[in-house]
């Protein structure tokens, strides 16, 4: 014989609810102090002074039919 589940008291969805806010404003305040904190870091590093230049680009190598001949000659599982 098959009976319906006994509905949750209450008590017991007001429990699951006040965990469900508790959890969301938990998350809420911890995702804000991080981005205060990653906020304050950014000011710190442009006070110290200026940033240094961009980094030169790499020389490319002697020609692209190179770099295409030694793609196409090592299949992409030898290329890590």
């Amino acid at each position: 014989m098959n009976h319906p589940p006994a509905p949750l008291p209450p008590w017991a969805i007001a429990a699951i609810l006040a965990a469900a806010v508790v959890a969301s404003v938990a998350t809420t305040l911890i995702t804000l102090r991080l981005e205060h904190a990653r906020q304050a870091r950014r000011e710190e590093e442009a006070a110290a002074g200026p940033q240094p230049s961009e980094p030169a680009l790499s020389t490319p190598p002697a020609s692209w039919a190179e770099q295409a001949e030694i793609l196409s000659s090592h299949p992409a599982r030898d290329r890590a």
